[in-house]
């Protein structure tokens, strides 16, 4: 099994088997873990995403790598690399294969699990954990405060919204990093920046053929480029946060009916004319 990169410590559970998954291959070194089906199957085992007696092929393999570099792409993203169309058809596909549902265990917290059997629930698990962690809170929360009636349109609506400002958080915070890396370039040599142009658009490939003097002059740059992005995002962070205490508390219902959770005051200016009558006689 890999060590993780940089030597960090691996994720809690379960996002650890997000980036167990992720990191069966590393390019800096050129080592790939999952090399033929039997790697595969052993490495999900491991993983206890897929059952022992299972056996895969591979063609299993091939759609198994596709879906590990869908990730890969979709957490580059964060960091403000364009994520293309067809890395996330990748990871719908594989959640639409596995069968993805929403399970509630004995505390009441839910998760995102496969109801499919073989390759196609190991890899709807892996995509599920990351998906399941973050936005099923979201969803609860505007569900929690929506009519019953209107459950689908607060859904969409929360949905689009985060599209829109995911988008122009990308938008914003890629201008910063490439600003700030053409800045961390101009004060490098000519020689060297020759080799580079914006910088912006090199691949970890690309990088990993830079001369060794180029190379370390470029990570260099691109980390203190990067430093400045998460420094950006600590200062916006405080934003929200500051908005999220005056944001009004609304107890999880317990019922899907909404007239059974109301007050003896609010039941009585919701009845009719009648119903009003006989409630105060």
């Amino acid at each position: 099994m890999l060590q993780e990169p940089g030597g960090r410590a691996p994720a809690p559970e379960p996002l650890r088997v997000v980036q167990a998954f992720v990191n069966t291959v590393d390019f800096e070194n050129g080592i790939e873990e999952l090399t033929d089906p039997g790697a595969l199957e052993e490495t999900l085992v491991r993983l206890d995403v897929l059952a022992p007696d299972i056996r895969l092929g591979a063609a299993d393999l091939e759609r198994a790598l596709r879906v590990r570099e869908a990730l890969r792409k979709l957490l580059l993203g964060n960091n403000g690399v364009e994520v293309e169309r067809a890395t996330l058809d990748t990871l719908e596909e594989a959640t639409r294969r596995g069968r993805l549902v929403l399970r509630f265990d004995d505390d009441g917290r839910t998760a995102l699990l496969p109801d499919a059997p073989g390759l196609d629930g190991a890899l709807g698990r892996v995509v599920g954990v990351g998906i399941g962690l973050v936005m099923q809170v979201l969803v609860l929360v505007v569900q929690n405060d929506a009519e019953p009636r209107n459950i689908g349109v607060a859904t969409s609506t929360a949905t689009f919204f985060r599209s829109v400002g995911g988008s122009f958080g990308v938008a914003i915070f890629g201008t910063i990093f490439a600003s700030r890396l053409a800045d961390e370039l101009a004060r490098l040599p000519q020689s060297v920046t020759s080799r580079l142009g914006s910088g912006v658009h090199l691949s970890p490939e690309q990088a990993n053929q830079l001369p060794p003097v180029v190379h370390d002059d470029f990570l260099h740059a691109f980390a203190h480029s990067l430093h400045g992005v998460f420094l950006f995002g600590m200062v916006l962070a405080i934003v929200p946060f500051i908005l999220s205490w005056f944001l009004r508390e609304v107890p999880l219902r317990t019922t899907l009916e909404r007239g059974a959770e109301l007050t003896s005051e609010e039941a009585v200016a919701a009845a009719t004319p009648d119903e009003r009558v006989l409630a105060a006689s």
